[in-house]
């Protein structure tokens, strides 16, 4: 009786480490409705929120297999205009910036750099197409300046949303964010139209990001006190006279 007791518990399975088995004892091995209802509430990723919408392509495995049914990411653009976010000049700045961009990309020997590169095939002359992408790219970066051209780029150009542009760009998320990127995004595609395309620009009110001076510009404030010099006070025999450092006062 002894030795099938010892055969019995040395054939006798172990209790398994998965807390998900229902052979271990607890509420861990317990998968019920509450646990699918936990799991459905799990807060959802940035390319999880990205809008997305059913599109059929070719199997990769060969025209023998049909087609696949995928979930395509919608284009930030093209939600924004179809949402009424962005007019179609600010669409066709976008589209003109982004068929620059994928023309002319930094990967590849173009006007914009034409010395060569590691792994960079070929020594030719650049061709007109790109020629044509890096003047544009140029005018751009002239127009819209450092900061509203990184949100440009990453969003028209690099494909990113406005969470992911606001970010990589400001390394700050949020709603309030979120909206300042969205406002500078149609801001700069509005000047690049007025750029492009000026005989349909509609100047009848001040916009841009530079619309803060222009605006206290055009109401007669002196935009230029933001950088006058800091006033000093000079105390003499005479009295105290105030000036500015560096005019007034050569020593300051």
């Amino acid at each position: 009786m002894k030795e099938k007791g010892k055969e019995t518990a040395r054939v006798a399975p172990e209790p398994s480490s998965n807390p998900r088995d229902p052979r271990k004892a607890g509420k861990a091995g317990k998968t019920g409705k509450g646990g699918a209802k936990r799991q459905a509430r799990a807060p959802k990723t940035q390319a999880d929120r990205r809008e997305t919408q059913p599109e059929l392509v070719d199997s990769p495995y060969g025209r023998a297999h049909g087609m696949d049914r995928v979930e395509r990411i919608v284009d930030t653009i093209a939600a924004m205009h179809r949402r009424r976010q962005i007019d179609i000049r600010q669409r066709s700045a976008a589209d003109m910036y982004r068929n620059a961009f994928e023309t002319c990309p930094g990967s590849i020997r173009c006007a914009l750099d034409v010395s060569p590169r590691a792994g960079v095939p070929g020594t030719a002359s650049p061709t007109d197409d790109q020629l044509w992408a890096a003047g544009v790219l140029r005018e751009a970066a002239a127009v819209l300046g450092q900061i509203d051209g990184a949100v440009v780029r990453r969003i028209v150009g690099e494909g990113q949303s406005v969470e992911d542009a606001a970010r990589e760009a400001f390394q700050s998320e949020g709603r309030q964010m979120r909206e300042h990127v969205g406002m500078r995004l149609r801001i700069a595609l509005t000047q690049l139209a007025d750029h492009w395309w000026p005989e349909k620009a509609d100047r009848s009110h001040i916009r841009a990001v530079r619309g803060e001076g222009a605006e206290m510009a055009a109401e007669g404030a002196p935009f230029r006190r933001a950088v006058e010099a800091t006033p000093v006070a000079h105390a003499s025999s005479a009295g105290v006279r105030v000036g500015r450092k560096g005019v007034d006062n050569p020593r300051g």
